[in-house]
C-alpha cells in the first residue's frame, strides 16, 4: 500500500514537472496546466479506487475458493476404482491415469 502511495506521489511530481515545462515553453497557460493536472490526478485516483475494489472482490472470491488437490483427486479416483471393482465394471482410464497406448 505504501509503495503504491509512493509511486503515486512520484507520478504526480513528474506530471507537475512536465506541465511546468509546457507552461514555461508557452505551449500551455498556467490555467490550462492546472486544469489538465487536476483531471489527470482525478483519473488516477478513480483508477486506483477501481483497482482497490477489484482486488478486494478478487480476495473475497479467492478466500471462498477451495481447489481440489492432487491428493483429493487421487483419493476419489481410488474410491471410484474400488466401486467399479465391486460392481464388476470395466474401469475407464481416469483423468490422472495414462490412457491406452496409441
Amino acid at each position: 500500500m505504501l509503495a503504491a502511495l509512493g509511486a503515486a506521489v512520484v507520478t504526480q511530481e513528474k506530471l507537475e514537472e512536465v506541465i511546468r515545462d509546457l507552461v514555461r515553453g508557452g505551449e500551455l497557460t498556467r490555467e490550462q496546466g492546472a486544469k489538465i493536472l487536476a483531471e489527470l490526478i482525478a483519473r488516477g485516483e478513480k483508477a486506483q479506487g477501481d483497482v482497490g475494489r477489484i482486488a478486494a472482490e478478487l480476495g473475497q472470491k479467492l478466500a471462498k475458493w477451495q481447489p481440489v488437490t492432487r491428493g483429493d483427486f487421487d483419493a476419489l479416483d481410488a474410491r471410484v476404482a474400488a466401486l467399479e471393482r465391486r460392481l464388476g465394471v470395466d474401469p475407464e482410464p481416469s483423468c490422472g491415469s495414462p490412457g491406452p497406448a496409441a
